[in-house]
Protein backbone atom coordinates (compact mmCIF):
# COMPACT_ATOMS: atom_id res chain seq x y z
CA UNK A 1 0.00 0.00 0.00
CA UNK A 2 1.49 3.87 -0.85
CA UNK A 3 2.33 5.90 1.75
CA UNK A 4 -0.33 8.64 2.11
CA UNK A 5 1.37 12.18 3.04
CA UNK A 6 0.23 13.54 5.82
CA UNK A 7 -2.13 16.98 5.10
CA UNK A 8 -0.13 19.98 5.55
CA UNK A 9 -2.82 22.32 6.96
CA UNK A 10 -1.17 24.74 9.16
CA UNK A 11 0.59 28.42 8.51
CA UNK A 12 3.46 29.37 10.59
CA UNK A 13 4.93 32.62 10.05
CA UNK A 14 8.15 32.92 10.88
CA UNK A 15 10.63 36.10 10.25
CA UNK A 16 13.95 35.97 9.00
CA UNK A 17 17.23 38.15 8.67
CA UNK A 18 18.06 38.77 5.01
CA UNK A 19 20.98 36.65 5.66
CA UNK A 20 19.77 33.68 7.01
CA UNK A 21 17.05 33.96 3.97
CA UNK A 22 20.11 33.80 1.23
CA UNK A 23 21.54 31.01 2.88
CA UNK A 24 17.83 29.26 3.11
CA UNK A 25 17.52 30.46 -0.71
CA UNK A 26 20.49 29.36 -1.64
CA UNK A 27 20.76 25.56 0.31
CA UNK A 28 17.23 25.11 -1.58
CA UNK A 29 18.65 25.98 -4.71
CA UNK A 30 21.59 23.45 -4.03
CA UNK A 31 18.95 20.87 -2.74
CA UNK A 32 16.32 21.56 -5.39
CA UNK A 33 13.49 21.62 -2.55
CA UNK A 34 11.47 24.22 -1.39
CA UNK A 35 11.86 26.64 1.72
CA UNK A 36 9.05 24.74 3.40
CA UNK A 37 10.46 21.33 2.61
CA UNK A 38 13.93 22.30 4.00
CA UNK A 39 12.72 23.95 7.32
CA UNK A 40 10.07 21.57 8.32
CA UNK A 41 13.28 18.66 7.67
CA UNK A 42 15.79 20.78 9.55
CA UNK A 43 13.29 21.60 12.42
CA UNK A 44 11.56 18.13 12.84
CA UNK A 45 15.17 16.32 12.26
CA UNK A 46 12.98 14.74 8.79
CA UNK A 47 15.87 13.36 5.80
CA UNK A 48 15.54 15.72 2.93
CA UNK A 49 14.54 14.35 -0.18
CA UNK A 50 17.25 15.70 -2.61
CA UNK A 51 15.80 16.52 -6.26
CA UNK A 52 18.87 17.94 -8.01
CA UNK A 53 21.00 15.02 -8.25
CA UNK A 54 20.65 13.83 -11.35
CA UNK A 55 20.98 17.45 -12.74
CA UNK A 56 24.26 17.37 -10.70
CA UNK A 57 25.45 14.42 -12.19
CA UNK A 58 24.75 15.28 -15.79
CA UNK A 59 25.95 18.33 -15.50
CA UNK A 60 29.12 16.83 -13.64
CA UNK A 61 29.68 14.15 -17.07
CA UNK A 62 28.83 16.78 -19.60
CA UNK A 63 32.22 18.92 -18.23
CA UNK A 64 33.95 15.82 -17.46
CA UNK A 65 33.32 15.19 -21.42
CA UNK A 66 34.45 18.39 -22.56
CA UNK A 67 37.57 17.97 -20.56
CA UNK A 68 38.43 14.83 -21.65
CA UNK A 69 37.94 16.34 -25.28
CA UNK A 70 40.61 19.08 -24.68
CA UNK A 71 43.09 16.27 -22.94
CA UNK A 72 42.77 13.79 -25.75
CA UNK A 73 43.62 17.07 -27.90
CA UNK A 74 46.87 17.75 -25.80
CA UNK A 75 47.54 14.23 -25.99
CA UNK A 76 47.09 13.89 -30.09
CA UNK A 77 49.13 17.78 -30.23
CA UNK A 78 51.62 16.97 -28.13
CA UNK A 79 53.81 14.68 -30.11
CA UNK A 80 54.19 12.36 -27.73
CA UNK A 81 55.83 14.48 -25.12
CA UNK A 82 52.63 14.11 -22.43
CA UNK A 83 51.59 10.89 -23.83
CA UNK A 84 52.56 8.85 -20.93
CA UNK A 85 50.64 11.35 -18.43
CA UNK A 86 47.55 12.35 -20.77
CA UNK A 87 47.18 8.73 -21.76
CA UNK A 88 46.89 7.94 -17.74
CA UNK A 89 44.74 10.72 -17.20
CA UNK A 90 42.35 10.24 -20.12
CA UNK A 91 41.50 6.86 -18.74
CA UNK A 92 40.87 8.02 -15.14
CA UNK A 93 38.54 10.59 -16.56
CA UNK A 94 36.56 7.73 -18.80
CA UNK A 95 36.35 5.23 -15.90
CA UNK A 96 35.23 7.99 -13.71
CA UNK A 97 32.07 9.05 -16.35
CA UNK A 98 31.25 5.38 -16.53
CA UNK A 99 30.99 4.97 -13.23
CA UNK A 100 29.15 8.49 -13.17
CA UNK A 101 26.67 7.58 -15.77
CA UNK A 102 26.12 3.91 -13.75
CA UNK A 103 24.70 5.84 -10.41
CA UNK A 104 22.42 7.72 -12.88
CA UNK A 105 20.84 4.30 -14.31
CA UNK A 106 19.70 3.10 -10.78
Amino acid sequence: MKHQREKLNNIVAVRFSDEEIKKIESDCDALGITRSDLIRASTLGKRIQVRKIALVDATAISELSRFGGLLKKLYNDSNGIHADETGEILLEVKALIRSMQKGLER
